[in-house]
């Protein structure tokens, strides 16, 4: 397992993790919100009753501003965009992977 050494939340841009070999990546909030590994993948919510307007419940901006980050056990770390989406949990191999620029097709 990949261990980092310090993650910083940079504002308005997304993570920077410098890993325990001394290898840095920094992965944009637009990358880490569109690789969510969270059931969902992380997208923002739409509200539309059958015939209805679509209601978009959050913006891009929303989606993509990342608002804190925290860890989980001693192997990830979770992420809360300012849109209320919460759920995702990052390991640490996948935030070592999305730096390598390894993501997932959408």
């Amino acid at each position: 397992m990949r261990t980092p050494k310090e993650i910083k939340k940079e504002l308005g841009v997304g993570l920077k993790i410098t890993w325990d070999s001394g290898v840095v990546h920094s992965i944009s909030n637009i990358v880490l919100r569109k690789n969510c590994p969270s059931a969902d993948g992380g997208k923002s919510k739409e509200s539309k009753p059958k015939g209805a307007l679509s209601v978009i419940n959050s913006t891009i901006n929303e989606a993509t501003k990342l608002v804190d980050v925290w860890p989980v056990g001693s192997y990830a770390v979770g992420i809360r965009w300012a849109d209320g989406h919460d759920t995702g949990i990052y390991t640490f191999d996948y935030l070592y992977d999305l730096g390598e620029g390894k993501t997932r097709e959408n």
